[in-house]
């Protein structure tokens, strides 16, 4: 085992060739330069040096030239291992200074090893050769000492000279890619600008590392620093139907089972829900492939919605309008059939009740059967106007009885928890309407009032009132004029309107009834039937404390009102009239109905056989009452065909359904009047005479 004294300024160098000898069983002494070498070489010899060269102090030229020149230590062999001075001239001038061998680092640890070993064993066999041609001389050894430092020096300068020009290059690079990233962020952020688009960016397992960019907080109307940079603010802005959904739906796209494109609502900073479009995606994973940053963009589409939401409205208002126009043409078909039969019953029973006493046994069911014939009229009328097939006929009208006839129907439908009260006796209740659509607006309130209540023990108060309006008094309600109202007021015990949706009660397809149970058009057909009959509605609601809608409606006049004309009172007439029906009953009927006024009837089934009279004989007759639908020739046909030869003879023209009628064609062809199917003794004789008076003046 020999003694090895290892020289090298490098702390780590010094371990690994301690780490190499020691395990190859030599003792290893360490120096950090060549001074401490020197020093440590003249206490306890070794029986080899190992040095570096390029050291501080004393570096391994000057240590090997001062160690061959002491006798002590000049037959100790000397290695150079050096990673600096690696050229041949350096290895020459090395070995001039009497190394037994110069090594350039890094060496292959088995070849080092051999050649240190090849050393020691000439050492110890004393074979050691060292150069034939040792420095002597002080100059020579300074000239070449010199030489060595100075062509060190260069090459280190040209290394630094390379070096720096690397750096320059690489500077020059990353400035380059700094400007190209500088330019793509300015394109960036000028894009988002012009698309309006604000941006985040997070880490979506930490839920940390938050940025909102100052657009994403602009379009909520807050400014950069108004709200915290963080996860919790964007979920604590999300509207409380839309942040399960959102969140999610963000959480599977962080698992990587979905895309990121979602829409949601986030509170504003007026409190007011702005719609959302958000779209991103993740786009860096650590070691352990969990996502660590989500970037993506975020648009407001508020006013994209609410075209959207118009749009659809449009679109179920045009299948809604062409379902009516469909129910209206089957409606208007049903009207006409329904109305000829109506014809027969109420017409017959009305002859039947006059040919019997009145207190015949058999006169209650004849009552009974005009009674119940009339219902259906009104029926079928009700039907024309819910298709619009009809048009509004505002006559005087007593709400009482319309509000008594609801309350009767709704009393069979609602629960008996539900008391109702009525407080319907006033002076004057006469107003100028439509009877079937009152009767609708007091449906609708009353049907919304018991919803309100539900199963809860409740009351439903519907009461009149009298007013006389002043001018103090209708500045609050729009629309009405000064004069007589009738107030109907229609209260429940619910549970109330919340006062943040009552401002939208009378708008188009609001409603707060979950889907399938409510349209969000009764109250709008409420405000514009009220609105059209020149009133006012007002609603009021504490929450849990009711409702009440009050209805303000202009009284007619007592003097408005047109005497109804009794039986006993009938105009009659000795008159020639031909009467046609394709409707045998029907004809059969209207020839009773005629000869019981007076009048000499012929009575036809057939519109050729009716035209072939007149034009037989055209004196024969004063008057033409024709049906509308029949064969061959319809009603207008006919009229059209008479008063091409006899312009002068009245017609009155008799339908089951006066849509059937062109009123500006009615004139030019004769045509003076029109009687609607089903008709009473009464009708017919007020007409029939009116007509025949106006031709004689």
């Amino acid at each position: 085992m020999s003694r090895i004294l290892i020289v090298d300024d490098k702390d780590e160098n010094l371990y690994m060739l301690k780490s190499l000898l020691s395990g190859n069983g030599h003792e290893v002494v360490t120096a950090a330069n060549g001074a401490e070498a020197m020093a440590s070489g003249r206490d306890n010899p070794p029986d080899l040096i190992v040095s570096d060269i390029l050291m501080p102090v004393m570096d391994g030229f000057e240590l090997c030239r001062q160690w061959k020149k002491d006798p002590r230590s000049n037959r100790i062999p000397f290695v150079f291992y050096t990673a600096t001075y690696t050229d041949t001239k350096d290895e020459k001038f090395a070995l001039s200074l009497g190394a037994a061998l110069f090594i350039r680092k890094p060496a292959d640890p088995e070849d080092f090893m051999r050649k240190i070993k090849g050393v020691i064993e000439a050492s110890e066999k004393k074979e050691l050769t060292v150069s034939s041609m040792p420095i002597e001389r002080e100059s020579d050894y300074l000239k070449l000492y010199s030489d060595r430092l100075v062509k060190k020096l260069e090459d280190k300068m040209l290394e630094s000279k390379l070096a720096n020009e690397a750096l320059e290059r690489e500077i020059a690079k990353r400035e380059k890619i700094e400007a190209t990233l500088a330019g793509e962020k300015e394109r960036l952020k000028l894009a988002l600008e012009a698309a309006d688009l604000g941006m985040w960016d997070f880490n979506p397992t930490t839920l940390v590392d938050v940025h909102l960019s100052d657009r994403w907080l602009t379009m909520l109307g807050y400014g950069a620093d108004e709200l915290p940079q963080s996860y919790d603010t964007w979920k604590s802005l999300l509207h409380p139907d839309d942040r399960d959904p959102s969140i999610r739906r963000l959480n599977l796209h962080v698992a990587g089972k979905a895309d990121y494109d979602v829409e949601f609502r986030l509170k504003s900073k007026n409190g007011d829900y702005l719609w959302m479009q958000s779209i991103g995606k993740v786009v860096a994973w650590d070691s352990d492939n969990r996502p660590i940053r989500m970037i993506g963009i975020q648009r407001d589409i508020t006013e994209n919605k609410h075209l959207e939401i118009h749009r659809k409205r449009m679109e179920d208002q045009l299948r809604q309008s062409q379902k009516m126009e469909a129910i209206g043409t089957l409606a208007g078909g049903i009207a006409h059939d329904f109305n000829n039969i109506l014809a027969i019953i109420i017409g017959n029973a009305e002859l039947a009740s006059q040919d019997l006493p009145e207190n015949h046994v058999a006169m209650e069911n004849l009552n009974e059967l005009s009674r119940a014939g009339m219902r259906a009229k009104e029926l079928v009328k009700q039907i024309l106007k819910f298709s619009r097939r009809s048009k509004e006929e505002f006559i005087p009208t007593k709400v009482s009885r319309i509000a008594d006839d609801a309350l009767n129907l709704l009393r069979a439908t609602l629960p008996s928890t539900i008391n109702i009260v009525k407080d319907i006796n006033v002076k004057s209740d006469t107003v100028l309407a439509d009877a079937t659509q009152l009767h609708q607006v007091i449906m609708n309130l009353c049907t919304n009032a018991a919803y309100a209540m539900g199963d809860m023990k409740g009351e439903l108060r519907v009461v009149m009132k009298h007013l006389e309006m002043d001018r103090a008094a209708i500045t609050s309600f729009p629309g009405l004029s000064v004069g007589p109202h009738l107030l109907l007021t229609v209260e429940d015990t619910g549970g109330g309107i919340s006062p943040d949706i009552m401002s939208h009660v009378f708008d188009p397809y609001f409603t707060t009834k979950p889907p399938g149970l409510g349209t969000g058009m009764g109250l709008a057909i409420v405000h514009n039937i009220v609105k059209n009959h020149q009133g006012s509605i007002s609603v009021y609601s504490e929450p849990h404390k009711g409702t009440i809608f009050r209805i303000f409606l202009p009284v007619v006049q007592t003097g408005a009102i047109k005497k109804t004309v009794t039986m006993d009172e009938l105009v009659k007439g000795t008159e020639r009239v031909l009467f046609v029906d394709d409707e045998p009953v029907i004809a059969r009927m209207g020839l009773q109905m005629l000869e019981r006024l007076g009048y000499q009837v012929k009575m036809f089934t057939g519109s050729m056989d009716a035209l072939d009279a007149v034009m037989e004989d055209p004196e024969a007759f004063d008057l033409v009452v024709t049906d509308m639908t029949m064969p061959n020739l319809t009603g207008v046909n006919l009229a059209e065909k008479i008063h091409g030869f006899r312009p002068d003879l009245p017609i009155i023209l008799c339908t089951g359904f006066s849509h059937d009628v062109n009123t500006q064609r009615m004139a030019t062809i004769g045509i003076r009047a029109v009687i609607k199917k089903p008709f009473v003794l009464r009708d017919i004789a007020d007409i029939v005479r009116q007509v025949l008076d106006a031709g004689r003046t």
